[in-house]
């Protein structure tokens, strides 16, 4: 995967050298933030020490006509939390086919929710970022193909994306996400200061996290643990979410929200459902938030409440393995997916935008949080300064 984005970089590139530098359109966008918790715990990759990696980011993007409705993007983006190592964030060609429809192909970004397609700059919203534990789907990029299409139904502008492709992220060690062929529909309809969104994706997906050693313990042991082959399969199948194990496997993305905005107040809001079929440590989970914004010439106050619950498989599958040498696998399986169940986390953020720039905007933001599931409540503090350059 890292060599395909690579190849689509150097693509970009190619199709560039014919071009003079004046016929490429450059932008770029900052977020310096720095945030820590009120005493111990963490929230939201911050803890009690000031900390400026995990919100902060600086992005370069790169346009250019090619000619004969052909148009070459390029993003690369470089992160706090990744010791600001660059990487190519989108890398595609577009083609303008008629003055309704176009086409992508290449890195690009999926629009799951409002503000996908500009969620890294910062600037272009109130809120340091927008809210966390809704905007959680496992990748927000997609190696494929999508075509736009918009039209007018009376004074309503309709917009159509649809998205196909592979995508896949591995944000440590310990986590991996693949999914093969993601197929993801979004419709977006604007009329004045109204606007609202749709959208449906569904993909194959592989959700590793290390729960193979498990399911092999667990085949390897079966006969002497009495235990046939094909139960132990079964076991394999419930525990892994892996789409080359079981073609059932598969996640599922619904969104639908809301946004007007009059200039001078706005309300914003989004629900998200995502459900996983086959993973053990979930199978669904919702989210959803209201938020209210109140503009005063150059500064902008905020209040913004969020929730997000999470349901997880049912672990009495295991139960077979009670009363054998197995048993003990069995349990640790059965603590690692009920440590998530039925949890629900609830945020209420209050923050303030002051523009005291034309390119540049100063935020500050307060998070209350509790976390059902470890009974935990905390308070985030972060602050900075977001520009477009």
């Amino acid at each position: 995967m890292q060599l395909f984005t690579k190849s689509l970089g150097v693509l970009f590139v190619a199709s560039l050298s014919q071009h003079a530098l004046s016929d490429i359109k450059f932008n770029g966008f900052s977020n310096i933030i720095a945030g820590k918790t009120q005493g111990g715990g963490s929230a939201l990759s911050y803890d009690d020490e000031l900390n400026l990696d995990p919100n902060s980011l600086v992005g370069l993007q790169a346009t250019s006509d090619l000619g004969n409705k052909l148009t070459a993007g390029l993003q690369v983006l470089a992160r706090g939390e990744t010791s600001w190592n660059a990487e190519i964030s989108w890398a595609y060609l577009k083609y303008q086919a008629t003055d309704n429809l176009s086409f992508l192909a290449g890195r690009q970004r999926v629009p799951f929710y409002a503000y996908s397609e500009f969620i890294n700059v910062g600037y272009t919203y109130n809120w340091i970022n927008p809210p966390e534990l809704i905007y959680g789907a496992p990748f927000d990029t997609v190696n494929g193909i999508s075509a736009l299409y918009s039209h007018y139904i009376g004074d309503l502008e309709s917009i159509w994306h649809i998205t196909m492709g592979h995508a896949s992220n591995t944000p440590n060690d310990n986590f991996e996400f693949e999914y093969p062929d993601l197929v993801n529909i979004h419709w977006t309809g604007e009329i004045g200061s109204f606007k609202t969104h749709l959208n449906y994706g569904v993909s194959s997906q592989s959700f590793g996290l290390g729960f193979d050693s498990f399911t092999d313990t667990i085949n390897n042991g079966a006969a002497d643990a009495g235990i046939t082959a094909e139960q132990a399969k079964e076991i394999e199948i419930m525990t892994l979410s892996d789409h080359t194990v079981d073609d059932d496997d598969q996640v599922e993305f619904f969104v639908i929200g809301g946004i007007y905005d009059n200039g001078n107040f706005s309300i914003a809001s989004e629900f998200i459902s995502l459900q996983f079929d086959g993973s053990l440590l979930l199978t669904k989970k919702d989210s959803w938030y209201i938020s209210l914004a109140k503009r005063f010439g150059d500064f902008t106050p905020h209040l913004t409440v969020s929730q997000d619950s999470i349901d997880t498989q049912d672990t009495s599958f295991l139960n077979i393995l009670n009363g054998t040498d197995l048993e003990g696998t069995g349990r640790t399986l059965a603590f690692i997916a009920n440590s998530f169940k039925n949890s629900e986390t609830e945020t209420i953020t209050l923050g303030l935008r002051w523009d005291f720039h034309e390119s540049a905007a100063f935020k500050a933001d307060i998070i209350a949080l509790d976390r059902t599931v470890t009974d935990v409540q905390n308070t985030l503090f972060r602050f900075g300064v977001v520009t477009v350059f």
